[in-house]
């Protein structure tokens, strides 16, 4: 959950720069919401999901530079 928290506050912070416009932070926004998602209940952690998840927001995030 921290690294999803973690990732979630870059593109927030990002945004608030400008560095990010509303709309692609709305579509890393569903990969964020996604691993989220994969980690919520301990006892239902889907890791696969939650990498591949994680994995596409980071790679997003990259792309923008």
């Amino acid at each position: 959950v921290q690294a999803v928290m973690a990732i979630d506050t870059l593109l927030n912070a990002l945004v608030k720069q400008s560095r990010v416009t509303v709309g692609a932070a709305a579509g890393i926004r569903a990969d964020i919401n996604r691993a989220y998602a994969a980690v919520r209940a301990p006892n239902d952690y889907r890791g696969p999901e939650f990498r591949a998840a994680l994995g596409s927001a980071v790679r997003s995030i990259r792309a923008l530079r």
